[in-house]
């Protein structure tokens, strides 16, 4: 897993791994999201070996999540870590689930509240029609 997140390989190149059994702290990453991308690194691995879709894999391990938080939290470890292809990964599964939903889909899937009133869309609505008008 080392090599394969860019952090903790600057880390190891470095020489801080060789103090022994020093804790290397990782302020930003809580170790629950860390057990998070060795089990990732580990279905990518097993599927590496049993010759599975690497993207079919992917797109598994990320379904067994809660999108929010632990998808999140996950996203901001392997974005910390340097951790490109959990991150890649992560961001392709997030966008293929929102592509095509609307604005208020998409909040409810994320769970964000509406920043704009209806009284603010309407107007917004209003002062755009000449943009929106084919």
């Amino acid at each position: 897993m080392v090599s394969r997140c860019g952090t903790l390989r600057r880390v190891s190149e470095a020489g801080c791994d060789d103090a022994g059994d020093a804790p290397v702290p990782l302020s930003n990453v809580h170790s629950s999201a860390l057990a998070r991308v060795m089990q990732f690194y580990a279905k990518v691995d097993e599927a590496t070996l049993d010759e599975v879709p690497l993207p079919m894999v992917k797109t598994r391990f990320f379904q067994t999540m809660p999108l929010r938080p632990d998808l999140y939290v996950l996203m901001n470890a392997a974005n910390y870590l340097d951790a490109t292809e959990l991150l890649d990964g992560a961001a392709a599964f997030v966008a293929d689930l929102l592509c095509g939903q609307t604005p208020e889909a998409i909040r409810d899937t994320l769970g964000l509240r509406a920043d704009v009133t209806a009284d603010d869309a309407a107007r917004i609505s209003k002062e755009l029609d000449w943009a929106l008008a084919g």
